[in-house]
């Protein structure tokens, strides 16, 4: 069986989709969206498209085509649906508040304990830093003592040197004069012997 011919919604529905696609309102535009039909019925039929499209894009600029307000029962619901997805919204995001706050806290209180420890070895360190001057103070203090003693010992050595070149001299000098004394002696005792 062939087809009744070209209605109203089809003329419609390809109006909108030619706008959609940008093109012109025209007879043949509309007629090879369609397959078929004859002008004299689509060209009456793009008019009225045309016409009701005008008063629906006035209508929407006036805001009278606005979204009608809903049903009160059906607005009560909405609104309760919105509340309980709020409501969950804010409950998720206050159990994660308090999970990254929970770790925030842990994580907060091992870095204070880590803090700590670390403060403790600072005071340790400072500690032996303390002790260990002290103990340079006294390693420097005996140094200077055993420094003044060497000195002194070694003006001591040098004065026992110079007494000791100074005895060595005058023995030298005792020596020679009892060579020179025993010579004169064994001279005297052959002069003796010739007499």
């Amino acid at each position: 069986m062939g087809r009744l011919g070209i209605t109203k919604d089809d003329v419609f529905a390809a109006c909108k989709t030619l706008l959609k696609e940008g093109a012109n309102l025209t007879v043949a535009n509309v007629r090879d969206e369609l397959g078929s039909g004859s002008y004299t019925t689509i060209l009456p039929l793009i008019d009225a498209f045309k016409t009701s499209f005008k008063e629906t894009t006035e209508q929407v600029a006036a805001g009278e085509g606005a979204v009608p307000a809903l049903p009160n029962d059906l607005g009560d619901q909405g609104t309760k649906f919105i509340q309980d997805i709020w409501w969950q919204a804010t409950t998720q995001a206050n159990k994660r508040i308090d999970e990254v706050s929970v770790q925030f806290k842990k994580e907060l209180d091992a870095m204070t304990a880590q803090l700590d420890a670390k403060a403790d070895e600072l005071f340790q360190a400072l500690t032996d830093i303390t002790k260990l001057e002290k103990e340079l103070g006294l390693v420097a203090t005996e140094s200077d003592e055993k420094t003044k003693s060497l000195s002194q010992k070694d003006g001591e050595i040098q004065l026992l040197k110079s007494q000791l070149k100074d005895k060595d001299t005058e023995l030298r000098s005792y020596l020679e004069r009892a060579v020179a004394a025993e010579k004169k002696l064994e001279f005297l005792k052959e002069e003796r012997g010739r007499k």
